[in-house]
């Protein structure tokens, strides 16, 4: 737990950035340069050179890939790192998520620019991998330079997401949020099915076959061709399976589903769940959990089940490794405030707006104590079910699998 203090203290400027930016506010280059000390401390998984006394090449290239317009930014004024630039997922991803990685792509730059200011370099090998030629490094690397003091963040000029989750009257709704969600939509959806050989050979990882490898290849699908996204969602919203456009939260009504058109492992799920007559109401981004809970109260639905699935990296010392482990066990450590939301057992999680934030041998989520205080929050008035806390390891959907089952054995009151 002391390490995950400490790690908490190091990265704390960070995610309180990362949360003014998700809130609405821009931040100024002071601002940015004030977080160079955190990042250089903390050394996350999105810029693991960052405390390295040499220029890290590789995540320059990367944040310049996903931002192709930068580098014709002139050598006066602002350059802007702007949260609407840079779409994290094509189906969309939640609030913080995106603020937190406009921060980090901002404080990179400032970092590694004001490290060429004092003369560090950039490792030979690092250039050639990263760049078509010399000439490409050579003025990608005097861009840089030129960037000390002027990195700027500008917060999300896009409206809130105001979906609400319709649902027939006589459902049994049960809740599924975080964005590891979304992987209980991608189970029961029909069109993902449809294309299993291709998405499977696509996700494949050499030799090994495993279930997640449609899920992969799902992911791939999506990255090279983000038309299939609406394409996906237009099918199977015919079938049951609604997704909304912004790719915030889900609709799944279970009395439309086709046996044969879910994921093999969740077949002997259909039967019971069209018999009690489920309805899933999936909130993929963190901070819609309080208005949609509140939503569902108002139209007087009684949620028979809330389970938090937030996606989770593994401390280097746990060996357990399965994911879709119960971590409601544990006590949950927020980054921004140091505060701590208890558990029964001696573990505990470090929760981030985004694991790339995530530094190494520290036990990190992503958004569960948001999630935790929204589900807190709305249960004082009563009538809502305790929260089940599932963390999502890598691309597995064995959560997923399980919180489906939770809902056959959850009893309507």
């Amino acid at each position: 737990m002391s390490t995950l203090r400490a790690m908490a203290d190091a990265i704390a400027p960070l995610v309180r950035a990362t949360d003014a930016v998700a809130a609405g506010a821009d931040l100024a280059a002071d601002d940015v340069a004030g977080l160079l000390p955190a990042l250089r401390a903390s050394a996350g998984r999105s810029a693991p050179l960052a405390g390295a006394d040499v220029i890290d090449v590789a995540t320059i290239v990367e944040i310049l890939r996903r931002r192709p317009g930068l580098p014709a930014v002139g050598a006066a004024g602002p350059v802007v790192i702007d949260v609407d630039d840079d779409p994290v997922d094509p189906r969309g991803a939640p609030a913080a998520v995106r603020a937190a990685r406009a921060v980090v792509d901002a404080a990179v730059l400032a970092l590694e620019a004001k490290k060429l200011a004092f003369g560090l370099v950039a490792p030979a090998a690092a250039l050639k991998a990263g760049f078509a030629s010399p000439d490409e490094a050579r003025a990608t690397l005097v861009w840089l330079r030129d960037l000390e003091d002027r990195v700027v963040v500008a917060a999300s000029s896009l409206a809130a997401p105001s979906w609400a989750a319709a649902m027939p009257p006589d459902r049994e709704v049960h809740v599924v949020a975080g964005a590891g969600a979304r992987r209980v939509l991608d189970v029961l959806a029909p069109s993902v099915r449809r294309l299993r050989v291709e998405l499977a050979l696509a996700g494949r990882r050499g030799a090994v076959v495993d279930d997640d490898d449609v899920y992969r290849g799902l992911v791939r699908l999506h990255g090279a061709d983000p038309a299939t996204v609406a394409e996906r969602r237009a099918a199977d919203a015919g079938e049951g399976v609604v997704e909304v456009e912004d790719g915030a939260g889900f609709v799944v009504d279970a009395t439309a589903l086709a046996e044969d058109l879910v994921d093999r492992r969740a077949r002997g799920l259909v039967l019971p769940l069209k018999k009690a007559r489920v309805g899933v109401v999936g909130v993929v981004d963190p901070a819609d959990l309080a208005r949609v809970l509140a939503g569902l109260a108002e139209d007087g639905v009684v949620v028979r089940s809330l389970q938090l699935l937030v996606p989770a990296t593994i401390a280097d010392d746990d060996t357990s490794r399965d994911g879709g482990a119960d971590i409601g066990s544990g006590a949950v450590v927020d980054a921004a405030s140091g505060h701590l939301w208890p558990g029964t057992s001696a573990s505990a999680t470090l929760s981030l707006p985004w694991l790339g934030l995530a530094p190494d041998g520290v036990a990190v989520d992503e958004g569960a104590f948001t999630l935790l205080q929204a589900a807190a929050a709305a249960g004082l008035d009563g009538g809502l079910p305790s929260p089940q806390l599932l963390r999502v390891v890598g691309d597995d959907s064995v959560a997923s699998l399980a919180a489906l089952a939770r809902m056959v054995q959850v009893k309507a009151r």
